[in-house]
């Protein structure tokens, strides 16, 4: 059986097609299907066969690399279009700059170049950071404003995020219950301190390589930072501080 018919039968029985057309002939379906089984195949998710005894298509199986893509959730950077779908989605404001660098790390990621991807998502997260930026000092009262912009005026990434985080964590500074705490220590603070220290890493003649699974974690983990500070950034700009 050819096997984009295997795998369209499967998404038949899951009930998430209403019809299995013939791959027998010409089908923008099944090319579509063929091209993306391919394409995992290429990234390292599945490998042709069933067996050492068996490796040959339209056998397939999940490589050591692919069980834990599976095992980490649904979310993965290997489906593009879903990772995007889901950002948007935890992410309603996201702006088209940081979507742009994020888009770019995802092509970089499956075409195997992990130093590009950890720079781009870098960029995306520096992004969102400078979005925040600009709500923290919008908050703020005129003279508040202007020994913020003296302290951000270095116009470095470090800087910016020290200095809103010096902000944010005043005493006098009442966040909702839904982002302080650990959302802001662990889920802006610390994957954006994760995020940059490695983008300087891998931006930076340190001849030091990035592995597969580095920058998938970054990925991973952008989501979830780009929701946090989508909600400070809201939170910012109905409220003074």
């Amino acid at each position: 059986m050819h096997i984009a018919q295997m795998a369209l039968s499967r998404a038949h029985g899951d009930g998430l097609i209403s019809a299995v057309p013939e791959c027998a002939y010409e089908n923008a379906l099944c090319d579509k299907v063929l091209t993306v089984v391919w394409e995992l195949i290429l990234e390292g998710v599945f490998s042709p066969g069933t067996s050492l005894q068996n490796p040959s298509l339209p056998g397939l199986r999940l490589t050591d690399y692919g069980r834990r893509c599976f095992e980490a959730g649904e979310l993965t950077p290997h489906d593009p279009d879903d990772y995007l779908k889901r950002l948007r989605t935890a992410c309603p404001n996201i702006d088209a700059t940081t979507l742009l660098y994020v888009e770019e790390a995802l092509g970089s990621f499956r075409a195997g170049r992990f130093l590009a991807a950890a720079v781009m998502i870098g960029v995306a997260s520096e992004s969102m950071l400078l979005r925040l930026v600009d709500a923290v000092r919008g908050a703020l009262n005129r003279a508040d404003q202007t020994s913020f912009d003296q302290a951000t005026k270095r116009g470095k990434a470090k800087t910016y995020h020290d200095e809103v985080m010096k902000v944010l964590n005043q005493p006098t500074v009442n966040l909702p219950s839904a982002i302080k705490g650990d959302d802001l220590s662990v889920f802006v603070s610390g994957i954006f301190n994760l995020i940059r220290q490695t983008r300087n890493v891998a931006g930076h003649p340190t001849g030091r390589r990035m592995d597969r699974d580095e920058a998938n974690a970054l990925l991973l983990q952008f989501p979830s930072y780009c929701e946090r500070v989508e909600k400070l950034i809201t939170w910012l700009t109905v409220n003074t501080i």
